[in-house]
């Protein structure tokens, strides 16, 4: 049996890395090959916590160390599995870390990249000197072949796995048919924006696109469904609604996990993901469960995720006017219901826990 320690960030709070580590975790616990110990890096309880700095945090940083001493030590692991945040304090936190690990006795390290090193980063001598650090291991997981060039040649190849993000499939397909009968039926346009709600995931860019079709006289209703990151982005949220009179073609539903989330993607028509940060969101493959055509931006590995024109579209511009063009098309039902199916089709095919769970354990068999 193969001693791992699992180093990552785990709910709560949810965000798409934290729930596929989580996933990760599961998966290796359940496996009798494994004997598993895991350590929680993050101590934010709440999305609007994350990225910032508390004396919570700094103590938590002193226990993390101590942790990780104490088990490479006494557990003697084979495999350290770390996740290290990408950007900002976590970055540094996580290097700090990863000089605790390999200045000790340990096993072979692998570190599971979710996100990616922006070339504003690079471009810091500091970060540049940071990122290379933290990039000296023994194997690496990217989330797709687009991120191999963003380790600028840090990690050689050979050493690089390419896994995307999955998910369990938790729609049958009768259950599938059943909820697209429902949508045959005459009745609003029904858009989702489902994530955290920061300047990142482009909300913003979804509200100019929900003015450009209330002018239109499109008759629509736009859900938002995420937690904030910040009272200000709340506030500016609110006044955009009701300074361009969309009170009655907006709804914010808040947090949604498990079933609740699940009931607003069998009700939406089309995900709405403008980000401009994103390494292979989570939340795409969620819709495409559901049949969902989707509008995301041309970041990450989302050009290989959607078939532009066939599952969803990829903007070039990320701009209100071209996710507005899009959403006109999308008004065709049977067009609509064709390409929500090839994405159905596509999840099937490349993104349950199932394909995902034989790759991901190989990599320590």
């Amino acid at each position: 049996m193969k001693k791992i320690l699992f180093i990552s960030p785990l709910p709560p709070p949810f965000y798409g890395s934290a729930m596929s580590s989580e996933m990760c975790l599961d998966i290796l616990k359940r496996d009798n090959n494994f004997d598993v110990l895991n350590i929680k890096l993050n101590y934010s309880k709440e999305m609007s916590d994350v990225g910032k700095i508390s004396f919570n945090k700094l103590e938590g940083i002193f226990q993390v160390r101590k942790q990780i001493r104490h088990l490479i030590k006494n557990f003697k692991p084979e495999f350290i599995y770390f996740v290290p945040a990408v950007l900002g304090y976590g970055l540094i936190r996580d290097w700090f870390f990863l000089r605790v690990i390999k200045t000790s006795n340990r096993g072979k390290l692998l570190l599971h990249i979710r996100g990616q090193f922006k070339r504003g980063g690079w471009a810091s001598p500091f970060k540049d000197i940071l990122i290379r650090d933290l990039l000296r291991c023994d194997k690496v997981i990217v989330l797709g072949p687009e991120l191999i060039a963003n380790l600028d040649k840090t990690v050689s190849e050979k050493n690089i796995y390419i896994l995307p993000n999955a998910i369990e499939k938790s729609l049958s397909d009768s259950e599938y048919e059943n909820i697209c009968s429902k949508k045959n039926v005459n009745r609003d346009l029904n858009l989702l924006f489902l994530s955290n709600i920061e300047k990142s995931k482009g909300w913003y860019k979804l509200l100019e696109t929900c003015k450009l079709l209330y002018d239109a006289n499109i008759k629509y209703t736009c859900h938002f469904v995420g937690d904030w990151r910040s009272i200000r982005e709340r506030h500016r949220f609110y006044q955009y609604i009701y300074t361009n009179n969309l009170v009655d073609n907006i709804i914010y539903h808040g947090r949604l996990i498990g079933k609740e989330k699940n009931k607003m993607l069998a009700m939406a028509d089309i995900l709405i993901f403008p980000t401009i940060n994103e390494a292979c969101p989570r939340v795409i493959i969620e819709a495409m469960e559901y049949g969902l055509p989707v509008i995301s931006n041309n970041v990450g590995t989302i050009p290989s995720i959607i078939e532009h024109g066939k599952t969803g579209f990829i903007l070039q511009r990320n701009q209100a006017d071209e996710i507005f063009s899009y959403i006109l098309k999308l008004q065709d039902k049977n067009f609509r219901n064709a390409m929500g199916l090839k994405g159905r089709e596509s999840f099937l095919g490349k993104f349950t826990l199932d394909k995902y769970r034989s790759k991901f354990t190989s990599i320590f068999k």
